[in-house]
């Protein structure tokens, strides 16, 4: 061949696999497409048929129930962005509206509650973040007035311990420490969904990479 023949040859298969990879990536975007119209029709279904389903009466049940179903949501096909946020949004919103109105006493009431935030923050790392950042500023402050209280408690003499005042300050420190008591067991559960959180991340995070790897295993 001439060197202009040779040329354009070469500019002729430059852009046939420009094409090939052009339509390939199309290809790819449909099928994508595909996958999130299903997904989406998936969850707007889940999203409906919360209301029809029938919890049991008992805590333990329900919790079972409760996480059973979000679980199921969990493990759909995600679309990504501002969409999943909001079907996020939605079904938690649709979750809190049918288990407030379970026939229930008020007890399980508030556990089923407890167990739906708890749901979550499993899935929303910010506002986790923000009230882990509130309560450690709850139990700073805390720990700041018991230590004031305490310290008041120094201007009084051993013999006054049936003095009134004295007696106000002791009553004041026993209610601050069961205030740090409460706020220390939730910073507990934050801590340990928070941990949870982390953990799961790490390990989508290690499947991930091994896909990677073995991708670029299969095109070499």
């Amino acid at each position: 061949l001439l060197p202009e023949q040779k040329n354009i040859l070469k500019e002729f298969i430059v852009s046939a696999n420009s094409s090939i990879r052009l339509r390939n990536i199309v290809n790819e975007e449909m099928i994508k497409l595909g996958k999130d119209i299903s997904a989406l029709k998936e969850k707007i279904a889940q999203i409906d048929a919360v209301n029809a389903k029938q919890f049991s009466g008992q805590s333990e049940k329900v919790n079972e129930e409760l996480t059973a179903l979000w679980d199921n949501w969990s493990n759909q096909e995600k679309i990504g962005g501002q969409t999943d946020i909001e079907l996020n949004k939605k079904f938690i919103a649709k979750l809190k509206k049918v288990v407030k109105e379970l026939d229930v006493d008020k007890k399980t009431l508030k556990e089923v509650q407890f167990k739906i935030e708890a749901l979550v923050l499993q899935h929303d790392p910010d506002k986790l973040q923000q009230q882990l950042n509130e309560i450690n500023a709850t139990l700073n402050k805390l720990k700041g007035e018991r230590a004031q209280l305490e310290n008041n408690l120094e201007f009084f003499t051993d013999s006054s311990a049936e003095n009134p005042l004295y007696k106000n300050v002791e009553k004041q420190i026993k209610s601050c420490q069961t205030k740090i008591d409460k706020a220390q067991e939730e910073y507990i559960r934050l801590k340990q969904i928070k941990n949870a959180n982390q953990k799961l991340e790490n390990q989508e995070k290690e499947a991930l990479n091994e896909n990677e790897e073995t991708q670029e295993s299969d095109a070499e």
